[in-house]
């Protein structure tokens, strides 16, 4: 299957959950570069929020909190869909890891992470650290089973929630 096929596939699965508990769910876009991989930010707006997170792996390498050179595209593509939002209330910034290593690492790596995208929002993106929100949710919640590097990979994510 490939990259295009399995996120659409993912999508339209979290949309008939979301839809079975009466939630309203508009997919916005995974925009995807050259071979079909998901380039740009993902979006998925609820009633009262939009999430943001970026392609599996573009942020953050295994064990690392240092962004990728790869991640100031997308962030940027966030921050400009947050600056045309209006958004009125916090803005999340919820850190994940894969299950490699300690529970207590990986709540202090999440951290790290969502730190480091707080600070970037604050930076380049003119955010004001106030509106910023970190919460760390270590290896818990994870998107994907971690039996595999390329689930693992889709569990080393940022997402960002913006309130409507």
């Amino acid at each position: 299957m490939t990259g295009r096929r399995r996120a659409a596939v993912l999508l339209a699965a979290v949309a008939a959950v979301v839809t079975a508990f009466g939630l309203a769910l508009t997919v916005l876009g995974v925009p995807h570069g050259r071979g079909g991989w998901p380039t740009g930010p993902n979006a998925i707006r609820a009633e009262d929020f939009t999430a943001y997170t970026a392609p599996n792996g573009i942020l953050f390498d295994v064990g690392s909190d240092r962004l990728r050179p790869e991640a100031t595209a997308v962030l940027q593509a966030i921050a400009a869909r947050i600056a045309r939002s209006g958004h009125r209330g916090p803005i999340r910034v919820e850190g994940y890891t894969d299950s490699t290593g300690s529970d207590a690492d990986n709540v202090d790596l999440s951290r790290d992470r969502a730190d480091t995208v707080a600070d970037w929002l604050e930076e380049h993106a003119d955010v004001d650290r106030g509106w910023l929100q970190v919460i760390p949710y270590g290896e818990a919640s994870p998107a994907q089973p971690n039996d595999t590097d390329e689930h693992r990979r889709a569990n080393r994510r940022v997402v960002i929630r913006v309130r409507r």
